[in-house]
């Protein structure tokens, strides 16, 4: 049987109090191993399941559910990851992937995920609880085919989670007087700027609160890679970036100038923040 990161380390973290999750290989989601099947396949359940999975996962990365007290910030750009860092006390526990990293605490709180915007709407962290996961070193990061790393000489596989430090009570309000607000709102009365449909682009975020699918889309866009390539497109590719995002050619309208598909720009952007998004000439998709 091939010998895997989650086989290895799986234990060391339920013994700190911790759940593993196996992570399939080339992926950042949480995947289990089907015998009969001799493939892996999306692990369902994985958010209230009681007990961590102790059947061999050949080959499987790792990853570490979040909730229950274990908060994950995830900094999505380096100057943000710094301050929000200083204003929070910082961790001893953070893991890095390819361009950003991840800082670990504990909470005697409800937290809940959601993501922290700049005053542009660039998404600048992530906070990770309930419902979210993270891969953790040594699994191999898909973009690189390195190993993610810790980078501070500390690890979940030596910290209890009651060793971890405190995330404070009022940590959104330090983060909002950064100047990062939640959901991509903005600060009451500040100026905000229209983008016309005729415009450079348009773009209707996924997330309507009004909706009762909004938990899907948020699950479904926050796992881009388990179904982009089931949707056919003819030519589309993945963009540079620590989150999953990616680009194609709309074969669904014909080219303005009558161009092949094989020439035709990348005017489709599907990301985990702002869903399908399709620049001029078009609207954006439902």
């Amino acid at each position: 049987m091939e010998e895997s990161v989650y086989n290895t380390f799986a234990p060391s973290l339920v013994e700190r109090g911790y759940f593993p999750l196996p992570i399939a290989p080339g992926s950042k989601a949480p995947h289990r191993y089907t015998p009969s099947g001799g493939k892996f396949e999306l692990f369902t359940g994985w958010q209230e399941r009681p007990d961590p999975l102790t059947t061999p996962q050949p080959g499987a990365g790792i990853g570490v559910r979040l909730g229950n007290g274990i908060v994950g910030l995830d900094y999505d750009n380096e100057d943000a990851a710094l301050r929000v860092s200083e204003a929070l006390g910082g961790s001893h526990v953070n893991k890095a992937g390819q361009i950003a990293w991840t800082e670990f605490y504990r909470a005697t709180f409800l937290v809940p995920s959601e993501d922290f915007t700049d005053k542009n709407g660039e998404l600048m962290l992530q906070i990770l609880s309930d419902g979210r996961q993270t891969v953790i070193p040594p699994s191999i990061h898909p973009d690189t085919g390195q190993p993610y790393r810790w980078t501070n000489g500390a690890s979940l596989y030596d910290t209890p989670r009651d060793q971890l430090p405190e995330l404070p009570a009022d940590y959104r309000e330090r983060i909002m007087a950064l100047g990062y607000w939640p959901g991509g709102s903005k600060k009451k009365g500040a100026q905000t700027e229209e983008v016309s449909l005729t415009g450079s682009a348009y773009t209707r975020p996924i997330y309507d609160d009004g909706s009762p699918f909004v938990e899907i889309n948020r699950l479904a866009m926050k796992n881009l890679t388990a179904w982009i390539p089931e949707l056919g497109l003819k030519r589309y590719r993945r963009r540079r970036g620590m989150h999953p995002s990616y680009e194609a050619v709309p074969t669904w309208r014909p080219s303005n100038k009558g161009n092949p598909t094989e020439k035709r720009k990348f005017n489709l952007t599907i990301s985990p923040v702002h869903g399908f998004t399709q620049f001029p000439g078009s609207s954006t998709v439902n």
